[in-house]
């Protein structure tokens, strides 16, 4: 019977696993450009996840200095010198009047960091489909958009960002970026899915309960029949 309780109790490893994937997913519901996660049995004895990168719905901000990606492309953010990559266009300038994330982490343009010269109180954001960025007329730097090949696997990193499972895959720029001033993508997923996810995977795990139950009821049942001769 152990055979039966230990398959059992495999079998729980997949709906366990999505209800943890299911609840991240849900945690971020409110974050720009978020992309949810799935799981599968890559075999009987292993689970895996994937990121599902489809485009999540534009909302519109108001706000000067949130940009969304319409169609393919990510940004790209320097963290302690590394880079990073994100579809979460909510940003803002720091003290040094740096374009960077919520997190304080520099956005990038295709000739490095984004830097306004302007007065805070007078500066005038215009930011084109393009990815060109104005001070009112004057340029100020081009929004880095980029892309990687399929074959290049990416792979999520701290607060959702981005970066290549390969250090030497390298992006190459989108030319046909859509950026939208003063929108923001929205997760791509809906929570109505996810609840129903999440039901499907809790009703997985306490069938599979129940089935670890009954062959324990039938192991100590035989101990008692066997104590019994």
């Amino acid at each position: 019977m152990k055979i039966g309780y230990y398959a059992a109790a495999l079998g729980t490893m997949l709906p366990e696993q999505q209800l943890e994937v299911v609840a991240n997913n849900l945690a971020n519901v409110e974050t720009p450009g978020y992309k949810s996660d799935r799981v599968y049995f890559k075999d009987f004895m292993s689970e895996a996840s994937y990121t599902r990168m489809d485009q999540g719905r534009l909302k519109q901000t108001g706000s000067p200095f949130d940009v969304a990606l319409e169609g393919e492309g990510l940004f790209k953010v320097q963290k302690d010198g590394k880079t990073l990559y994100t579809r979460n266009g909510n940003l803002k300038l720091d003290e040094s009047q740096h374009l960077v994330t919520q997190e304080g982490w520099q956005v990038l343009g295709e000739s490095g960091p984004i830097q306004f010269t302007g007065s805070n109180d007078g500066i005038d954001p215009r930011i084109e489909q393009d990815g060109q960025i104005f001070d009112g007329k004057d340029q100020v730097a081009t929004l880095a958009v980029v892309k990687f090949a399929p074959t290049d696997r990416l792979r999520k990193t701290i607060h959702g960002y981005f970066e290549p499972e390969n250090p030497n895959a390298a992006p190459s720029p989108v030319s046909n970026a859509q950026v939208q001033q003063m929108f923001l993508e929205g997760a791509n997923f809906e929570v109505p899915e996810e609840m129903a996810s999440m039901i499907e995977a809790l009703r997985g795990v306490e069938s599979f309960q129940k089935v670890m139950r009954a062959y324990q009821d039938i192991d100590s049942d035989m101990i008692r029949k066997l104590g019994s001769i």
